[in-house]
């Protein structure tokens, strides 16, 4: 993972923050396992299922710009340039959107939402958007003559457990190794890639 540093900036190898994210989800995964006070785990957990998303945005975003700077990809680095500028007119493209218009029409083929590692991934995604972009239901409860008003429903963050956080990691790798067998890659060299973009080692056999 080389890092230039220039007079002002530094600039790095493609891989180096989907890289920097995995580690982070992995180290959240990693203590959600051991912390014993039930809200630092549920805590960790949150960060790892943030991260772990977060992860493949960046990793679609950095992974695709390579694709489309192939020969005869003109037409869709046009498009997916268009779709990453941050004063597009529709604002800026969600992750969904990404992973719904950019395989079909740079890979020729679509995730298949419905089944596997997409389907898998589409969950972690709605998850992680239920525990940061919720709103609040404003609920108001009486316990005796006392009266809460404003309350927002927390029960998806109350409700998580320390395996979510292992699970959320192996979703996002698999999110990966989705996309390379669509790009076409020989399944031999997936370890490896999996290994350069996310950090983890290949299995020793």
């Amino acid at each position: 993972m080389e890092v230039l540093i220039l007079k002002h900036s530094t600039i790095s190898s493609p891989n180096r923050m989907i890289s920097v994210y995995f580690a982070c989800a992995r180290r959240s995964a990693a203590r959600a396992q051991i912390v014993r006070e039930s809200r630092e785990q549920r805590e960790e957990v949150v960060a790892c299922l943030s991260m772990a998303v977060a992860a493949v945005e960046v990793f679609v975003n950095v992974y695709f710009r390579i694709l489309v700077n192939k020969p005869g990809k003109g037409k869709e680095r046009k498009m997916l340039l268009q779709d990453l500028d941050p004063d597009r007119s529709r604002g800026p493209m969600s992750l969904y959107a990404k992973l719904c218009n950019w395989p079909p029409k740079i890979l020729g083929k679509s995730l298949q939402w419905q089944k596997g590692p997409a389907a898998a991934f589409n969950s972690l995604r709605i998850k992680r958007n239920e525990l940061m972009h919720f709103v609040s239901s404003y609920e108001t409860h009486s316990v005796g003559n006392v009266r809460f008003v404003g309350l927002a429903d927390t029960s998806v963050f109350d409700d998580l457990q320390p395996t979510e956080a292992l699970d959320a990691v192996r979703t996002a790798e698999e999110m990966l190794e989705h996309v390379f067998r669509l790009a076409e890659m020989p399944e031999r060299e997936i370890p490896g890639a999996l290994h350069h973009w996310t950090g983890k080692p290949p299995a020793v056999q």
